[in-house]
């Protein structure tokens, strides 16, 4: 039976890794991501399935009236509550610069993993000590600590040395208070690096989900697509519904990249994957990942497919959504603000006053201690801080780009796949066929065996048999006589009746006659 070849697949296009530019520091400042790219937002056009064609019912995803810019005081409100000045943010440039540098760091290969592990790191690690982004984020913080400590080793110095009237007190402390205090501060530091690595690990979780079930959706949609309800093939509307669907799910995964991070133009990465029609009707979104899962749902409603296979396919959808909130849950709420100034405000006047309790035991090595001290506890909190919020250093350029990459491979190798599965389905049924074949050779050749097994069986009875009576025979001619003798003397006996004597019995056996 000929089938009729199924129709091409359009590719998704595939653009080089895009590296991300340098923000702009207002924008940082102010917090204004979206609203400084792109504007007021508008009200969303009607949603409109994938080849211009309306759906019976359109779909606005906004609101009935234009969203109004936010004032100064919501924006103040909303993203600048503990926004230092503009000087202040301006320093911190070099640690934002080095958590985009962070993304294609955390994006490993066999042979990263395996210089990763080598027992060379030690020296490595310590070589690069200064180069890292760790003391070079807390060189301010250290060189505050490292002047307490000097200041304070000057004024005791000065004081034992008489430079200073015997009337100024000495600020040396006993070590007990800090024995006291440093559980609190080991717990303290533990609870912040735990959380703040949960974060990172719900985040780059479900970012891994996202993907999964995207390529599932796709896959799913191929595979039923197929087959409609009455038996009939899909045809080139279902192929090209699942093309159309490859293509939203790369337009779901980098919108919401780009709602996650600062840094990231939607416009531009989705550039030739979408129609210049349908990207302005993302661009015109309020919330553009909702946007995208919108017209997700209607090409699964559109498509050829059976109630059941649409709603396995829209718990994907809906799958998708709880990624969603996951990611903007972990964006919008940190951990609780006061947690992290308390943190803060402990480490500072815990380290400022280690000096007084080094003292009396380090003299002027108490600077270099206090600052080495200050170094490992501070990193501690620093490495809490950077991965709290876990999208910026996140590869999730790179995860966009494997999405987009396995997306093309399920449609490029659509019609391969549905070949090879028939030619495995008639591979099977031969190998079916030659073993049910087999099977019956391999019975009529038992059944012939168990046959002549069955006459030679017959055949050695019936010998047995006539050996047996042979032997019968034989025996009943050797033990005739004395029967037939016995039998005679018992009847001569009757006949005569008379009893013997003993000596007559017993001399009877001592005759050779007898």
């Amino acid at each position: 039976m000929m089938h009729a070849s199924p129709p091409a697949l359009p590719k998704l296009a595939l653009r080089p890794l895009r590296l991300p530019q340098a923000t702009d520091t207002a924008r940082l400042a102010a917090g204004t991501r979206r609203a400084a790219a792109h504007g007021p937002r508008r009200r969303a056009a009607p949603v409109r399935a994938s080849g211009g064609s309306a759906p019976d019912v359109a779909v606005s995803l906004s609101s009935t009236a234009p969203r109004s810019p936010r004032t100064a005081a919501q924006k103040e409100d909303t993203w600048s509550l503990e926004e230092g000045s503009l000087e202040s943010v301006e320093l911190d440039q070099n640690k934002e610069q080095g958590r985009r540098h962070m993304r294609e760091l955390s994006n490993f290969t066999f042979r990263r993993w395996a210089f990763h592990r080598s027992t060379s790191r030690y020296v490595r690690h310590m070589s690069g000590i200064f180069q890292s982004r760790i003391v070079r984020g807390l060189a301010q913080p250290l060189l505050s600590v490292g002047g307490t400590a000097t200041a304070v080793c000057l004024y005791e110095q000065a004081l034992q040395d008489g430079y200073l009237p015997a009337y100024f007190p000495s600020l040396v402390l006993p070590t007990l208070p800090f024995d006291i205090t440093s559980f609190a501060l080991s717990l303290l530091l533990v609870f912040r690096t735990n959380t703040s690595y949960d974060r990172w690990q719900q985040a780059m979780s479900a970012w891994g989900d996202i993907g999964t079930r995207s390529r599932d959706t796709l896959r799913q949609l191929l595979a039923s697509s197929s087959r409609t309800g009455n038996g009939q093939g899909g045809g080139p509307a279902a192929m090209l519904a699942a093309a159309s669907t490859g293509r939203w799910l790369v337009a779901f995964s980098r919108s919401l990249k780009a709602q996650l991070t600062e840094d990231s133009d939607v416009g531009a990465e989705l550039q030739g994957v979408l129609t210049p029609t349908e990207m302005a009707l993302l661009l015109a979104a309020n919330h553009r990942p909702m946007f995208v899962l919108a017209v997700l749902t209607e090409l699964a409603e559109a498509a050829p497919l059976r109630d059941s296979q649409r709603n396995r396919i829209d718990e994907n959808f809906t799958f998708l959504e709880d990624q969603l909130g996951k990611c903007e849950r972990l964006l919008r709420t940190p951990i609780p603000l006061s947690y992290t100034r308390h943190t803060s405000r402990f480490m500072v006047i815990w380290l400022s006053c280690l000096p007084l309790g080094l003292w009396s035991a380090c003299r002027w090595g108490t600077v270099p201690l206090t600052i080495v001290i200050s170094f490992l506890l501070l990193g501690i909190e620093e490495i809490g801080v950077a991965i709290e919020e876990p999208f910026g250093i996140l590869p999730l350029e790179e995860l966009c780009r494997e999405l987009e990459f396995s997306l093309s491979d399920i449609l490029e190798q659509a019609v391969s796949s549905k070949t090879a599965a028939k030619e495995a389905a008639a591979a099977t049924q031969q190998a079916a066929a030659a073993l049910a074949a087999a099977s019956a050779a391999a019975a009529a050749e038992a059944a012939a065996a168990a046959s002549a097994a069955a006459s030679t069986a017959a055949a050695a009875a019936a010998d047995k048999d006539a050996a047996a009576a042979a032997a019968a025979a034989t025996a009943s001619s050797n033990v005739a006589p004395f029967v037939l003798g016995t039998i005679g003397l018992g009847r001569s006996k009757a006949a005569s009746r008379q009893a013997m004597p003993a000596s007559a019995i017993f001399a009877s056996y001592d005759d050779s006659e007898a």
